[in-house]
């Protein structure tokens, strides 16, 4: 039970970082829908795509969708508790292509520009989260 607890303890911690607390906090700018772990299957030219995203809220009404945030959580061991900015840009490029695909679908879905479709990779361990833009 000891590690138990202190993993409950460490996860509590890192909810109440100003950073996560922020990027699970509810829209304030209308009303929200939000799915976890929200799979999808799609054909694109002939090959097959399919992901899980981890957090998925979407902005607006149907019909009316304004914009839409992905959030997808990692747990990678990153070089300390206060990473570096360099290994952290590390890290958003490697995940850059799974965020841009996710990107991609949620437009279709929802019928979005894909510039209203924020995604941010949240770093559980250090509680960071970070902006992952299209190139």
């Amino acid at each position: 039970a000891p590690w138990r607890t202190e993993r409950i303890a460490e996860f509590r911690a890192m909810l109440s970082t100003p950073a996560i607390a922020a990027a699970l906090a509810r829209p304030a700018d209308g009303p929200a829908r939000g799915w976890r772990e929200r799979r999808f299957v799609s054909a694109d030219g002939g090959a097959v795509r399919q992901g899980i995203i981890d957090r998925l809220v979407v902005v607006g009404e149907p019909g009316g969708w304004r914009r839409a945030e992905i959030l997808d959580f990692k747990t990678d061991r990153l070089d300390a508790d206060t990473p570096s900015e360099s290994s952290l840009l590390a890290k958003v490029e490697l995940y850059r292509g799974q965020l841009t695909a996710y990107r991609h679908e949620i437009a279709g879905q929802f019928g979005l520009d894909r510039s209203r479709i924020a995604t941010r990779l949240l770093f559980v361990a250090p509680a960071v989260v970070r902006e992952v833009h299209e190139t």
